[in-house]
């Protein structure tokens, strides 16, 4: 019978297997870091324990931790309420890996040259 891969071990080329999972803070902590080095005048500022607020260019993501899922909504400040991009949201891994394919996906919403993929490294 052949096995099922799972999250536990991942088979997807340039996918790493977890790491483990990190601390609310830590894991938010980890995604501004990674943001700012697209974006350095990304402003972030703690709501709480468990809320992190996240502005650039007339854009607002929200950060939340609901249970073990951590969720990230996203607004254009001149049109609330509207669609600005899907949420993404993490209940498995919540790991450092995590954190920077977010933040690459924040950066791609805050600032449209940031969307594309990154180069190959060298």
């Amino acid at each position: 019978m052949a096995k099922r891969a799972g999250m536990a071990g991942s088979d997807r080329a340039g996918i790493p297997r977890p790491g483990p999972r990190l601390p609310f803070r830590e894991w938010t902590d980890v995604l501004v870091r990674a943001l700012r080095r697209r974006l350095p005048d990304v402003a972030a500022a703690a709501r709480g324990q468990r809320t992190v607020v996240l502005r650039y260019g007339g854009r607002t993501a929200t950060i939340t931790e609901q249970g073990s899922t951590r969720w990230i909504h996203t607004a254009d400040d001149a049109a609330p309420g509207a669609t600005a991009m899907a949420t993404l949201y993490d209940e498995e891994r919540c790991d450092a890996y995590t954190a920077e394919v977010f933040a690459k996906s924040l950066a791609g919403f805050f600032d449209p040259r940031h969307s594309r993929p990154d180069p190959p490294a060298r």
